[in-house]
């Protein structure tokens, strides 16, 4: 490996929340914090850019008709440091939430605990299908009547823990270039390049977002779940209304 990705203004290379740094603009709780993982921090961004470009409070989360769908790994970062406590101490003593912040799951019961979400709430955890599959089936959820909204976060983060096992694979780029290393859709490709980060959407019915004049980005028109993968059918922008 030759070429990370880095997150701009965060700095979580610690185990302890106490010691991460992240924009200003953003303020959390202690209590929050301290369940969280690294890639928990970079998620709980991401939801508030997406409700502030939606136009939404974090309030109207918690009307029972929102539901929240996460994807991730979890975090091996911490998982690893856990561990190694737990060895230390033979068992007798270790955080109690060691496992609250590090398994596959956190960032479903931390983000719906923050958020105050009261509908369905489901972790995905597919390799590099996740944050699709959690997409895919909101938009189900949304289809069948289940729920009229859904917040969908797909988080990992930039330790060595969660990238440099695939280095192991041959499936990271040795292009030394930052430039052209990454380049996914190219026949010379010769990997991927590591990096961590989060992303968060709103899915909704249409009127709702017609309704308070948020912005439309596209329609999703439908998923198609294969053996090997998974396949897309998104619409261009268009007027809602």
């Amino acid at each position: 490996m030759r070429v990370l990705g880095t997150l701009k203004g965060f700095a979580t290379e610690s185990t302890n929340w106490r010691d991460w740094r992240w924009p200003e603009r953003y303020a959390f709780p202690g209590e929050t914090l301290r369940s969280l993982a690294p890639h928990g921090l970079y998620a709980l961004c991401a939801c508030e850019q997406a409700l502030a470009d939606a136009r939404l409070a974090a309030g109207e989360l918690s009307d029972g008709q929102t539901g929240l769908f996460c994807a991730s790994a979890g975090s091996p970062f911490l998982l690893h440091h856990y561990l190694g406590q737990m060895y230390e101490a033979r068992g007798e003593r270790g955080n109690p939430l060691g496992v609250v912040s590090s398994i596959a799951g956190t960032l479903n019961f931390n983000l719906a605990a923050y958020f105050h979400i009261r509908g369905a709430v489901c972790g995905f955890v597919s390799a590099c299908a996740s944050s699709s599959h959690a997409l895919g089936y909101a938009l189900d959820e949304i289809r069948l009547g289940r729920h009229r909204r859904m917040v969908v976060v797909g988080a990992e983060e930039t330790h060595a823990e969660s990238i440099l096992p695939f280095a192991a694979m041959r499936a990271l780029s040795v292009n030394p270039d930052p430039a052209t290393a990454s380049r996914p859709f190219d026949r010379r490709r010769d990997g991927f390049v590591g990096t961590g980060g989060a992303v968060a959407l709103i899915i909704e019915e249409a009127e709702l977002a017609v309704g308070r004049g948020a912005p439309v980005y596209a329609e999703l028109a439908g998923w198609v779940r294969r053996a090997m993968g998974i396949t897309w059918q998104f619409l261009t922008p268009r007027a809602l209304g």
